[in-house]
């Protein structure tokens, strides 16, 4: 998306791209050749900049977990070779969620809560700007009903959510981009910009929205697949609509080019980012729902293997049961 946008005229700003080159940290190599992309890191940048002006201590998260895992590493030297496949099992050796990781959300959500200093909107010409942020990733308890970070939290919303760290992060998220929005109105560039958010997946929170959720057969919950696309056009006007057509983050691409770029293709594969016609009912879209995830340090394994067991399909209406399959009975 970047390159397409360069190439048609736009300025081009990206910050904090997940997984560059399949790996966790900033990777600059990939970009040689590309320098006419404005990279920037945002993540954790900012982060003693809002604990000073919040008047909050940073909770020592990365300092506790390297004690912890140092004692743990000896442990896992210690013991004979056959038997390290115990000490390094994920229910244990992965405890560390048990600490607080209020400073992970912090780096994510202090990015959201300055849009509106680390945005300009003097450009001359056309911008296209992409962010990934990873707050809902590392959820933590809020203080309602601003949702903000505080060292105690005493406030919740009401309902059955209400005290769920997930739904806290969600929520703040939205508001802390409801805030930027205001900012855009009020330098006068709302109605010139579009605006798409979107969500790699959804989250394990049973909202009883779907049927059948989970069962014998859809093992899964249904909401951990389901993305998010809030998608604000041009010129915008009026009350939120939802729209259940069926869509995938995948047509992202197309919603960000239509109407500026006319065929716009993926520059290394040629496809077209576009919307195909859905609705036949033969269309579905595969999920690796239940499949073990790949770790995304270099590793020997180039490959990544889903067993046939795995693969489920899903089409039309998604609220329907009737609509997730298998897609090897």
């Amino acid at each position: 998306m970047p390159l397409t946008f360069y190439n048609n005229g736009f300025e081009v700003s990206i910050a904090d791209m997940p997984y560059e080159n399949y790996l966790e940290y900033p990777v600059t190599d990939m970009y040689k050749g590309y320098e006419f992309i404005n990279r920037v890191v945002t993540r954790g940048i900012y982060s003693k900049i809002w604990y000073k002006r919040s008047n909050i201590t940073q909770a020592p998260f990365l300092s506790t977990n390297i004690k912890r895992n140092g004692i743990w590493f000896s442990f896992f030297k210690i013991v004979p070779t056959f038997l390290r496949k115990i000490v390094y099992h994920k229910r244990y050796w992965l405890s560390y969620q048990r600490y607080r990781n209020d400073s992970k959300f912090i780096d994510n959500y202090s990015e959201l809560d300055f849009l509106s200093e680390l945005f300009d909107v003097n450009a001359k010409g056309n911008t296209f700007t992409m962010l990934d942020n990873e707050a809902t990733h590392e959820a933590i308890l809020l203080q309602a009903p601003d949702f903000i970070p505080a060292e105690k939290v005493t406030q919740f919303d009401k309902g059955s959510f209400g005290k769920l760290k997930q739904y806290m992060a969600q929520k703040a998220m939205l508001l802390r981009f409801a805030k930027f929005i205001e900012y855009l109105k009020a330098n006068n560039v709302y109605d010139n910009t579009r605006i798409i958010i979107v969500s790699d997946h959804g989250t394990t929170i049973q909202t009883n929205l779907f049927d059948k959720n989970p069962s014998e057969r859809i093992p899964f919950l249904k909401e951990s697949v389901t993305a998010t696309i809030l998608f604000k056009d041009f010129s915008a006007t009026g009350s939120l609509k939802t729209d259940n057509t069926f869509m995938t983050n995948a047509d992202t691409p197309a919603l960000a080019f239509k109407s500026l770029v006319p065929q716009a293709k993926n520059p290394f594969t040629g496809n077209l980012f576009e919307i195909t016609e859905r609705g036949n009912k033969a269309d579905f879209v595969k999920i690796a729902a239940t499949a073990d995830a790949e770790s995304t340090r270099i590793r020997h394994n180039k490959t990544f293997s889903i067993k046939d067991s795995d693969w489920y399909t899903v089409k039309d209406n998604i609220f329907q049961d009737k609509n997730w399959n298998k897609l090897y009975e």
